[in-house]
């Protein structure tokens, strides 16, 4: 496969190297013009990819088994070069912030989306070159909504666009990039298809065991906040992990020994569990845990990590009470609250978010409430009786055969409930 990479940088550079053990890469970099030869060295790019120059070069020459193989990653001298003929062309330069915002500085207050000039400068000048069928991938970072609102408008149709940026770190950009944890497919549901098959030719053979199973294929705006929520998800691992430092250094705990319990949780905590959209926590405990350890935290000076963790659980509750309070003034109906158990399957209540829901609905409108586990009438809403604005509070199994009068709305904050013909079926924070 021919391959054009846009932008050698820190990462760049080590991912078209790794492409290159595989298909011909042609690399273009304004700041780098020429590579030169691999047994030359690579120049300043050394420096830049974070390694000492033996290091970088013993894990160079073992990714390119054994051989210099210059004729297979090649520097040009121009964007046109780079992607004339090519089948796909990755475009991977930066999006920085200035300097002041880079996080070596304290926070100021200061919040700002990421700079897109280089990025959009670089579609502008590859896109006039590149042949008809031929996909155009964009792999630097940027926020949800950037893709199709900037880069979008540049690219004819007979381009395919794809965002599917990498899950790699400096230092180890290569061996992450032949051992991906997932290969993001973000495009429109009309290229899919398409972008599945590029990124399956690319991929094959470059990361071990083929890349079927790592192929995960969405919408673009998805792809685009998964890969900074997958960022910062990493950083409220480490806030978590620091902050119980802080709390073990003031009361004669050891970080490393409370940590170890959570490590050790590989079925709730070290999972995929409890990453699903919802509601909050509850429970007879966890609730009251946050708040305990609030109260801690500002006693031993601690920063309190855990008022944030109160703060955002409300807050997303009186989101949802908000979309409850506006369909029932759009379609003139009661609400009805289904579920109030602290989570599914479960007959008690105990710190259930259900019940923080139907009080902050409570503020707004009068609502019902019923639970087929919680109460004693274990019955669902009748079918076919009492048209409502029906609300999810708990994913009990028994509401994924819900099946209300037409012309009721059903908000399903779980993502269980089947469409009904002529029920209006809201589900926050999904699509289709």
């Amino acid at each position: 496969m021919r391959i054009g990479w846009i932008g050698l940088g820190r990462l760049g550079l080590p991912c078209a190297a790794v492409l290159a053990t595989r298909h011909r890469v042609r690399g273009y970099d304004p700041r780098k013009p020429a590579l030169g030869p691999w047994e030359a060295g690579l120049g300043d790019l050394l420096d830049e990819v974070g390694l000492p120059p033996a290091t970088f070069g013993h894990i160079m020459r073992e990714v390119l088994d054994g051989t210099t193989r210059q004729e297979y990653l090649v520097s040009v001298d121009s964007p046109a070069e780079a992607v004339e003929g090519v089948d796909a062309v990755f475009v991977a330069v930066q999006t920085p912030h200035e300097p002041a915002l880079d996080g070596t500085h304290p926070d100021d207050g200061t919040r700002a989306d990421f700079e897109y000039g280089y990025l959009l400068q670089a579609v502008r000048e590859v896109v006039p070159h590149m042949k008809p069928g031929a996909a155009l991938v964009i792999v630097s970072t940027v926020l949800p909504g950037t893709t199709e609102r900037l880069i979008r408008p540049l690219v004819p149709p007979w381009v395919t666009l794809v965002y599917s940026p990498s899950f790699i770190a400096l230092g180890s950009a290569i061996a992450d990039y032949r051992n991906p944890e997932v290969i993001l497919c973000g495009s429109s549901s009309a290229d899919r298809e398409r972008a599945v098959g590029v990124l399956w030719e690319v991929f094959d053979g470059v990361v071990q065991g083929g890349p079927g199973h790592l192929i995960y294929a969405c919408s673009i705006p998805s792809a685009e906040l998964a890969k900074v929520a997958y960022n910062t998800f990493i950083g409220a691992k480490l806030a978590f992990a620091n902050t119980v430092a802080q709390l073990a250094d003031a009361t004669g705990a050891d970080a490393d020994e409370v940590l170890g319990v959570v490590k050790r949780a590989t079925d709730r905590l070290i999972s995929p569990a409890y990453l699903s959209a919802g509601l909050g926590d509850g429970g007879a405990c966890h609730p009251r845990d946050q708040l305990a350890l609030s109260w801690l935290a500002r006693r031993v000076g601690a920063y309190d990590l855990f008022s944030d963790l109160i703060a955002q659980r409300e807050a997303h509750s009186a989101w949802i009470a908000d979309v409850v309070a506006h369909w029932a003034k759009m379609s003139g109906l009661p609400v009805v609250l289904l579920g109030t158990a602290y989570k599914a399957g479960s007959t008690l209540d105990d710190g259930s978010p259900a019940l923080l829901l139907l009080s902050q609905i409570a503020t707004r409108l009068s609502a019902a409430a019923q639970d087929p586990l919680v109460f004693s009438d274990r019955t669902l809403p009748p079918s076919g009786t009492g048209r409502a604005v029906y609300v999810l509070g708990v994913a009990h199994e028994e509401y994924r055969e819900l099946d209300p009068v037409p012309g009721s709305v059903v908000i399903d904050l779980w993502g269980i409930v089947p469409a009904r013909p002529g029920v209006t079926l809201v589900r926050p924070g999904r699509r289709g």
